[in-house]
């Protein structure tokens, strides 16, 4: 599998996840009022733009490629039209040491939607269930809980994923936060054995803090 095409599966099947809770995912807890469930924006008149919600080139170390913008345009469309309400996706490559970053938003316009975003991080299996379908023969060999994610959003989960990619080895990290109205998912693409040119931790943390920033201009 081209790993574009395996980070593209994973926007995909993200989408699913935030639409719909998986079975073991859910809560027996009522369901929300209809008066919590209206859309909720930080001014009361109009919704928060996210579309500028990004790492950007220069959070990252020498040697990233920035995915061309017709690709964005056309990976947005794709998640669109699988029922994922995105804000911003941005994408890089660093080639000589085989380094994916993709990144995508999508807004929680109302309560029930945060809480059931929630209830996924709760759950840290739920985000190596983002991967498990449309991989091909690509293989799941492991799974680690990343640690030192506290400090990033209202709540927030990650995991290490050891995988196989048609006899190539190689690791997924993950992590996913929600701040206020968006949630955001990351995920890191290397090869197996390798160290990170940039950890996602400090990564996630860098577009939380630009999350901070772009809430506190709007209030």
């Amino acid at each position: 599998m081209h790993p574009k095409n395996l980070l593209i599966s994973i926007c995909l099947v993200a989408g699913i996840c935030i639409g719909e809770i998986p079975a073991q995912a859910q809560s027996e807890d009522p369901v929300l009022p209809e008066s919590s469930q209206t859309e909720m924006t930080p001014d009361g008149d109009r919704p928060q733009d996210w579309s500028q919600l990004a790492i950007e080139a220069r959070d990252l170390p020498p040697g990233f490629q920035g995915m061309p913008a017709e690709d964005i345009a056309k990976l947005k469309q794709e998640l669109r039209e699988n029922d994922l309400p995105v804000e911003s996706v941005f994408a890089f490559m660093e080639p000589n040491n085989f380094e994916l970053l993709l990144g995508l938003t999508t807004p929680l316009k109302n309560q029930q939607s945060q809480t059931q975003f929630e209830q996924i991080l709760q759950q840290p299996e739920v985000l190596r269930e983002l991967v498990t379908d449309g991989m091909g023969s690509t293989q799941i060999l492991e799974q680690v809980e990343i640690d030192a994610l506290d400090d990033m959003g209202e709540s927030v989960a990650g995991v290490t994923l050891k995988l196989n990619m048609e006899g190539v080895p190689a690791q997924l990290d993950i992590v996913a936060f929600q701040r206020e109205s968006i949630g955001a998912f990351m995920f890191l693409l290397y090869l197996d054995g390798q160290t990170p040119r940039m950890p996602i931790v400090n990564l996630a943390r860098t577009l939380d803090n630009r999350a901070v920033e772009m809430l506190t201009e709007v209030n």
